[in-house]
């Protein structure tokens, strides 16, 4: 594991109060390599003035190695096609995956593509236990990736410190342009619910600073930002009418907001059990700096393909039939030139 030298984040963060309860994150993050997966130059291609970037939460996609008995190596497989036809049906060029256990686990998904990516890194992200974390953030891409590097939040100590961590490139789609991408997986809203919201608010705290710092540290370039991922949060849900996570991206653009309920709808409710039985969802999200608003590079209007989920069975496990691949449906939006 390699610290960067690219940049300095704070070694404290301020304590945040959220009803009375008080949470601090100390320390900074770890800075790492992804492991490169699969790179083959000659397959690599030039970015054209329309390319397609999607996020897809695949759901504890374990590789079915000493996974236990409820993940065998043949639901692995399963999951696996199940993932790839739906990404058959988007053809994205950029691929950012949550919940990918490992280098295997990201290489059937790519092996089971019509057309597999020729780049494909994946975060190695630990616990607080020092184990390897299981939810990691894959990328798969057919474009050449600059400064591939990752945020793990472990090194850090204190309550508020996030679980897991971000992954972080960029693309330069032209000699003097560069879009910079995170890939994020934002804590659950499982357990204490403002230990959530701080853990979530420190984190995307922790990107935007690491954000401004390499804008800061290339100012000859034009700098675009995306951030892409599953954010475990949706401000249209009155429960997160006053979720702090986004505030430090205020002024970045929320690419679902103002959209009709049902379009934007990337969790839906699964059936079968009450106490699982929660309202629909976005909270797989797309945010993008205002640069990325304009022209000459400008982002599209976003897309979700609201299939390869069981809704009649919470229960249904992913890749134990031949359709459910996910809890969450894969977003994606095009870039244009």
């Amino acid at each position: 594991m390699k610290r960067s030298l690219l940049i300095a984040l704070p070694l404290a963060l301020a304590a945040a109060n959220l009803q009375g309860a008080q949470f601090y994150a100390a320390g900074e993050p770890r800075t790492e390599s992804p492991q490169v997966v699969l790179l083959q130059k000659d397959g690599l291609q030039p970015i054209s003035n329309r390319f397609r970037v999607a996020s897809y939460n695949v759901e504890d996609f374990y590789d079915g190695v000493d996974d236990g008995t409820n993940c065998t190596p043949e639901r692995a497989e399963r999951h696996a096609k199940n993932v790839a036809a739906l990404l058959d049906q988007i053809h994205p060029d950029v691929l950012i995956l949550e919940e990918v256990e490992s280098d295997r686990a990201l290489q059937m998904i790519n092996h089971d593509l019509k057309s597999p990516f020729p780049f494909a890194a994946v975060t190695q992200f630990a616990t607080d236990r020092g184990k390897k974390d299981k939810l990691n953030i894959g990328l798969l891409s057919r474009f050449e990736v600059h400064g591939l590097r990752a945020l793990d939040f472990e090194s850090m100590s204190g309550p508020a410190r996030p679980p897991r961590g971000v992954l972080n490139f960029y693309l330069e789609p032209e000699k003097d342009v560069r879009l910079l991408l995170y890939g994020v997986h934002l804590k659950s809203n499982w357990g204490d619910a403002d230990k959530n919201r701080v853990q979530r608010l420190t984190a995307v705290k922790l990107l935007k600073a690491d954000a401004d710092a390499i804008v800061a540290k290339s100012p000859q370039y034009k700098w675009e930002v995306l951030m892409a991922g599953d954010t475990n949060v949706d401000p249209d849900d009155p429960q997160f009418a006053h979720d702090p996570t986004f505030s430090p991206i205020a002024d970045w653009v929320d690419l679902w907001r103002g959209r009709p309920p049902a379009e934007r709808v990337t969790i839906p409710t699964r059936h079968g059990d009450p106490m699982q039985e929660f309202p629909p969802a976005t909270f797989d999200r797309f945010f993008v700096s205002r640069e990325l608003c304009q022209k000459p590079w400008a982002v599209g209007t976003p897309q979700v393909l609201q299939t390869g989920v069981d809704t009649n069975n919470v229960f249904t496990l992913p890749g134990q039939n031949d359709f459910d691949a996910s809890d969450h449906y894969p977003i994606y939006v095009d870039i244009v030139r």
